[in-house]
C-alpha cells in the first residue's frame, strides 16, 4: 500500500528569496515568517482544502525534508535499513 506525504519543510540560505520563488512559481501563498522563523505555506490552493502543509525556514544548508505517514514506524525504520538507509537521530 503507498503512503501519502503529509507535510514538507524547504530551508535554505535566504528564506525570503525561497518564499519569492515558490510564490511567483506556484502561485503559493506563504506567511511572513512567524517568532522562530518559520513561514508556514498554506494547502489546497486554488481548491478544496485537502493537500498537505509546509513551510520554508533559514538554513546552513540547502535541503528539503518530506515527512510520509507510515502505519508503523519501528517497522517501516526496519525496513528502510533493509534497503540501505541508516539512522541520523
Amino acid at each position: 500500500m503507498t503512503r501519502p506525504v503529509v507535510f514538507f519543510q524547504i530551508w535554505g540560505k535566504d528564506p525570503d528569496r525561497l518564499r519569492e520563488f515558490y510564490r511567483e512559481m506556484f502561485g503559493w501563498k506563504i506567511d511572513e515568517p512567524n517568532p522562530m522563523g518559520i513561514s508556514m505555506i498554506e494547502h489546497g490552493i486554488g481548491g478544496p482544502p485537502e493537500g498537505i502543509g509546509g513551510s520554508i525556514m533559514a538554513g546552513a544548508e540547502a535541503r528539503v525534508l518530506v515527512y510520509v505517514q507510515v502505519l508503523d514506524p519501528v517497522e517501516t525504520l526496519a525496513k528502510a535499513e533493509t534497503l540501505g538507509g541508516r539512522r541520523v537521530m
